[in-house]
């Protein structure tokens, strides 16, 4: 459906030169898999404020429908990790997800944020296990968070999430269905710890999460996710040679449907 004008200013400083040309969901339906880069990242918004709508306890799950490696199967990981990868497809994830209500002064009331420890900690133990979380941040940094991982016993992983890029916005579809985008990129950072010899992998994750209002107790999104490896990594030089898009397309792209459904 066509997409009328945000009703809400953009999450950036509310001038008319940072509202984006294309919003979230367009750029989801041209499947570009260059960066979405609406804005500076100099005046990323210091949080993503949900609509009301959101605020609450739900039940998530999340189907991979789609999966894509622009740059081949080597700049994805490898062949072993591709196939692993496209043995994922329509398979489902079922995990909780929060939205709670603050102030400005972190107190109730205000706004509507995500609560992002717990969200990222629900994801990671539906994946690897309900032990797999050995320690992370509980703090409400919307900017930092810090997990340590035990994926399989004896071996534990150090993951740095740092936001570096964010917009957002409220709006309506053709037939005036509420709906909520978000754009946001994190930096990724994974650390074998006690092992010096292995290096640290990073990547920038772009997300962009498009939500739709069904009723007070349901809510659907499409999300499709963008890795990209940055010259910090050292696969970048490995990857560069033979693919100099490396450096502005993503490697290892995902759509996935997630619907929620209110507990609480």
């Amino acid at each position: 459906a066509a997409l009328s004008p945000p009703q809400a200013a953009w999450a950036s400083p509310s001038a008319a030169s940072d509202i984006p040309s294309v919003l979230p969901s367009e750029w989801l339906a041209m499947r570009r898999v260059q960066r979405y880069d609406p804005g500076s990242r100099s005046r990323m918004p210091p949080d993503v404020h949900y609509p009301p709508w959101m605020r609450g306890l739900w039940e998530s799950t999340s189907t991979l429908v789609a999966l894509q490696a622009p740059l081949g199967a080597e700049a994805f990981g490898g062949d072993r990790a591709l196939a692993e990868a496209q043995r994922e497809l329509n398979s489902t994830l079922t995990y909780r997800t929060r939205f709670r209500r603050v102030s400005a002064d972190g107190g109730d009331g205000g706004v509507v944020i995500a609560d992002r420890s717990y969200n990222v900690a629900s994801i990671i133990q539906a994946q690897m296990g309900d032990g797999a979380v050995v320690d992370d941040s509980r703090g409400d940094d919307p900017n930092y968070a810090e997990f340590v991982l035990e994926p399989v016993p004896g071996q534990q992983f150090t993951v740095t999430l740092k936001a570096i890029s964010r917009t957002y916005a409220e709006i309506e579809d053709g037939d005036g269905t509420p709906q909520f985008e978000v754009a946001e990129t994190s930096r990724q950072r994974v650390l074998q710890r006690g092992n010096l010899r292995a290096p640290a992998l990073i990547k920038e994750v772009e997300t962009i999460t498009v939500y739709r209002l069904l009723d007070s107790g349901h809510v659907t999104a499409t999300q499709r996710t963008a890795s990209f490896i940055p010259r910090e990594d050292q696969r970048f030089m490995k990857i560069r040679p033979a693919r100099p898009l490396v450096e502005s397309t993503a490697v290892d792209v995902r759509m996935y449907k997630v619907d929620y459904t209110r507990l609480r």
